[in-house]
């Protein structure tokens, strides 16, 4: 067919599109408004590092079209041996060219892989699991189980307030100190994954407290990965809820019986 007829036959269709009220514009412009699509690598420096060693994890955010990837935030996410998902252990920055690294320091074999919440402009996407093995012969074949306690100091703040998470690692009825342990975070309701929030190191007696200022009704949960000895554990979940304030006035505040004043808040 040739190329006049084509342009023919599509006017045509547009013509009995227009008669029977249709129109093809809707759906050209819902394709437009399609996020891009985004694809991540990953690799591990070292494959395999001998116990106390870092490794670096390296990875490539593309994104098909005009869209660049330079300043988007992505998560790496870690699973050690024994532990039962991936948890967000923290968040690299896309270079100009979109390269990303995160330094790590597992204490036993562990996976590790990327992933992106996307935007307005992109689709979300994870990429692949790199594996780094950490040579431990001298580490026990059974671990020793941890535990977790988690708690809220408030529960409910004020829209721009504070609470604290706090929690406590222990290994049977012993405190376990010098241990990092996680925080990660989701909004309440939510079936997204986790979020990186921080981690710190337990104190002596095996506790940890975290500042947290939720702009939203949010989730939280602590996180031990574990080591050569100790298995990784995670607590419960505690839930702290934002409220507005809420203030009240009134205008005159001094009134004689009947007369009327005004009440806002």
């Amino acid at each position: 067919m040739s190329l006049t007829a084509l342009r023919r036959a599509a006017a045509t269709v547009a013509a009995v599109a227009t008669a029977a009220g249709l129109t093809a514009v809707p759906a050209l412009q819902a394709h437009a408004t399609d996020r891009a699509i985004t694809s991540l690598s990953i690799r591990a420096v070292h494959q395999a590092i001998r116990p106390g060693a870092g490794d670096t994890i390296t990875g490539d955010l593309r994104i098909a079209g005009p869209a660049t990837p330079a300043g988007r935030t992505v998560t790496l996410e870690a699973r050690p041996m024994g532990a039962d998902g991936f948890t967000p252990i923290g968040t690299a920055t896309a270079g100009d060219k979109g390269g990303l690294h995160e330094s790590v320091t597992p204490d036993v074999t562990t996976r590790y892989r990327w992933h992106y919440d996307g935007d307005t402009d992109a689709r979300p996407s994870t990429s692949g699991v790199a594996t780094v093995r950490v040579r431990t012969p001298q580490h026990h074949a059974n671990r020793i189980a941890t535990s977790l306690s988690i708690r809220a100091a408030r529960h409910v703040v004020r829209l721009d307030g504070a609470d604290v998470v706090m929690g406590e690692l222990r290994a049977g009825r012993v405190p376990l100190r010098h241990r990092s342990v996680l925080l990660v975070s989701r909004p309440v309701g939510s079936d997204q994954g986790w979020t990186f929030e921080a981690a710190h190191l337990s104190g002596r007696h095996g506790k940890v407290a975290f500042r947290v200022e939720p702009a939203t009704d949010t989730a939280y949960q602590l996180v031990f990965l574990g080591t050569g000895l100790l298995r990784p554990s995670h607590s419960a979940i505690v839930r702290i809820l934002t409220r507005p304030d809420v203030s009240i006035t009134a205008d005159p505040t001094l009134i004689d019986r009947g007369d009327t004043t005004t009440i806002s808040g």
